[in-house]
């Protein structure tokens, strides 16, 4: 299967990566999808690839809880600053927030490199915010730059702190 460089449609600002399960979940060929990563897990089964697009494929078809058993075999072989984020993202979007903010603050904690920015702050802070603890999300945004924006945060395009700290406003209002 020939796979083509595309660019993200939720945001247009990266590269789709390039393997087949992503152009498979394109089409809605989500078991197919699986079968690939069932062959990557069952030809090494220590290395977190085939974990890792499992979950992605699960998220997908909006099998969360599935995915999530992938998202923690993932962590455990390769405790890394985006495993943790991946887990934490999948935790967020499933209403999980309590149990999102470990993997956000171990994520940071791993992330010498910054790649994932202040994203995992703004998420962080999200979780508190969506807790009640008003306090801990008003903290978690100071350390983000002003003009730091992440596409789809809290719905918006550019979604920044901005749009936190004005929900978090608009529900103490």
């Amino acid at each position: 299967m020939k796979t083509e460089k595309q660019l993200c449609p939720s945001c247009s600002n990266h590269l789709i990566p390039e393997h087949p399960i992503f152009e498979l979940c394109r089409a809605n060929r989500f078991h197919e999808a699986l079968a690939i990563c069932q062959h990557e897990i069952t030809a090494d089964p220590r290395d977190p690839t085939g974990y890792r697009h499992s979950a992605h494929v699960l998220q997908q078809m909006d099998r969360h809880t599935d995915a999530l058993k992938f998202r923690d075999k993932v962590v455990e072989l390769s405790p890394d600053p985006m495993s943790y984020y991946s887990r934490a993202d999948l935790l967020y979007e499933m209403g999980e927030y309590a149990a999102a903010i470990p993997d956000f603050t171990r994520s940071a904690e791993l992330d010498n490199e910054q790649a994932l920015g202040a994203v995992n702050y703004l998420y962080r802070a999200d979780c508190y915010r969506r807790l009640g603890n008003h306090a801990a999300a008003i903290a978690d945004c100071a350390p983000v730059s002003d003009d730091f924006d992440f596409p789809g945060f809290l719905g918006y395009r550019n979604g920044s702190k901005h749009h936190l700290l004005a929900e978090i406003a608009r529900s103490t209002a």
